[in-house]
């Protein structure tokens, strides 16, 4: 087998030598190798996370971007009169880019068994479109940072500095730029609108209880999958509204604007009042996607029905939230765990009924 020769430059970084080149996704499939001894284990759910990433953004014909993999050559990857090159067998080992490099590849298996299932039943635009998000895959372009002539313990200090030193963007940051899902950009539309009834936290995902903000850019989204989905966490993929777009903003809005109308003057002190804690806020919105299935009514008319919760009092010590109450700190706690939430929806819920039946 011959040599194959890359095309990139070569410099020096941090006092090694270092090569920058680009690979097709095929091409690094073959000749990246991970050693246990640098890497940590790999995270099955990190894998998954990325892999959904990848395939969301695919099937939309979104693009998107990775940072440079970090390899070292170990010699593998050597110089002669024409250029650098790698020899028949040779590897590159993973410094940073493990569950990336996996995560696509399970990507492409994912949609080869996708093209396998389909393929007795010939359908052919379908087929025509697996196949072409495949050969995207396999070729889409791998910017790789070598570094020729690390020892092991060089590798390990590398993959430790380069993990201590990076900081993920949170979920604030990560809302601010995103322009390929639907929820994300309805959010901060909403919120410009709102800014003017109440105060909105844009970047930071949490808040501290002295901040006079209600609610933050990433609660306002999550609120929105639960008001449209009934889902308590976030969503990624597709989003197909049951209504028209402006009708779809229309309720966004108006769910919101009731909160004004439901809860105390100052509702955004978070020691005194629960109204800006993650559970409730989640809650109001399960509450009322609930009662549109419950009565078969439409969102607008669900959102009118939360005037009924006006009668509580929303401070941490009211009988409905004892269940989550801390005597120990006067607080309630674990407000925003599946269970807590799931529980305060139903009683709202409970407390809606009871309004309702009063009023007949």
């Amino acid at each position: 087998m011959a040599k194959v020769y890359l095309d990139g430059i070569a410099y020096r970084q941090f006092g090694h030598e270092v090569f920058f080149t680009t690979l097709r996704l095929k091409t690094l499939l073959a000749i990246f190798e991970v050693d246990a001894n640098v890497q940590r284990e790999l995270d099955p759910q990190r894998k998954l996370e990325i892999r959904t990433f990848i395939l969301n953004n695919v099937e939309r014909e979104c693009a998107f971007h990775f940072t440079p993999f970090l390899f070292s050559g170990r010699k593998q990857l050597q110089k002669d009169e024409q250029g650098y090159f790698l020899s028949p067998g040779a590897k590159l080992y993973t410094i940073d880019g493990q569950h990336r490099s996996y995560a696509l590849e399970a990507a492409i298996i994912m949609l080869k068994s996708a093209l396998n299932a389909i393929e007795f039943i010939k359908h052919e635009e379908k087929i025509a479109k697996l196949k072409a998000q495949i050969e995207f895959l396999e070729n889409f372009p791998i910017t790789l940072q070598i570094y020729m002539n690390l020892n092991e313990k060089q590798e390990r200090q590398m993959f430790s500095d380069v993990n201590t030193e990076r900081k993920e963007a949170h979920p604030g940051q990560l809302l601010q730029y995103d322009h390929r899902d639907a929820y994300s950009i309805m959010t901060r539309e909403l919120a410009q609108r709102l800014q003017k009834h109440m105060d909105i936290e844009l970047y930071a995902s949490r808040v501290v209880n002295s901040s006079t903000a209600l609610t933050t850019l990433v609660m306002m989204k999550r609120c929105l999958v639960a008001l449209f989905d009934g889902l308590y966490v976030q969503k990624a993929g597709k989003v197909t509204f049951q209504y028209p777009q402006q009708e779809v903003e229309q309720i966004a809005e108006a769910f919101f604007l009731k909160w004004l109308e439901i809860f105390p003057k100052h509702a955004h002190r978070r020691t005194e009042y629960v109204t800006g804690l993650t559970g409730i806020q989640i809650a109001l919105a399960l509450t009322v996607h609930s009662l549109t299935k419950e009565r078969n009514i439409s969102h607008l008319e669900a959102i009118n029905l939360l005037l009924h919760l006006k009668k509580i009092s929303w401070q941490h010590t009211d009988p409905i939230f004892e269940f989550l109450y801390s005597d120990e700190k006067n607080y309630i706690i674990g407000h925003s765990s599946t269970h807590a939430i799931r529980k305060i929806k139903n009683e709202f819920m409970q407390i809606i009924k009871d309004e309702m039946m009063v009023k007949i």
